[in-house]
């Protein structure tokens, strides 16, 4: 018990001396000018990116549609294969 006593009032001193510095050393805020909004967006253009995933969304659902036979007898020949 002494010895938990001897650490609590070392580390006191510690942080009450940690404090004082601190005061002394004064404000660590740097002030930064206000934030612009640029006029223009620059990065990612959203409508080439909405375009892309569409196209590739369409090809893959019509290849999907046009050939299900395709994927189902892989889909079969993997799960005999792995059983």
């Amino acid at each position: 018990m002494k010895y938990n006593e001897t650490i609590f009032e070392l580390l006191a001193k510690q942080f009450e001396i940690a404090k004082i510095d601190e005061a002394r050393q004064g404000s660590v805020v740097q002030l930064v000018d206000k934030a612009i909004a640029p006029d223009k967006k620059s990065f990612p253009n959203r409508v080439l990116i909405v375009a892309c995933s569409t196209i590739a969304g369409l090809a893959l659902a019509i290849f999907w549609v046009c050939f299900p036979k395709r994927f189902a007898l892989r889909a079969k020949i993997r799960g005999t294969v792995s059983s």
